[in-house]
C-alpha cells in the first residue's frame, strides 16, 4: 500500500471537487471498492482507469505497473 499514492489522489479528488463515492456511484460499484483500488489493494483497471481520468493525471503516472 503506498500512502503517498492514496495521498496523492486523495488531494487530487478534493481539487477537482468529487470524491471517491461519486467516482462509485458513476462506475455501479461501493465506495470501499473504490478505496480499496486507490489503496492497491485491488487492481481493477476500469476503476483506475476512471480515477485517473477524474483528476485528469495520467494512469501510468498513478499506477506505472
Amino acid at each position: 500500500m503506498n500512502k503517498k499514492l492514496r495521498k496523492k489522489i486523495r488531494i487530487e479528488l478534493i481539487k477537482n471537487d468529487t470524491s471517491a463515492a461519486e467516482i462509485a456511484r458513476n462506475l455501479g460499484v461501493h465506495r470501499t471498492y473504490i478505496n480499496n483500488v486507490i489503496a492497491s489493494i485491488v487492481k481493477t483497471q476500469y476503476v483506475r482507469e476512471a480515477i485517473a481520468k477524474t483528476i485528469n493525471i495520467p494512469i501510468e503516472e498513478l499506477w506505472p505497473n
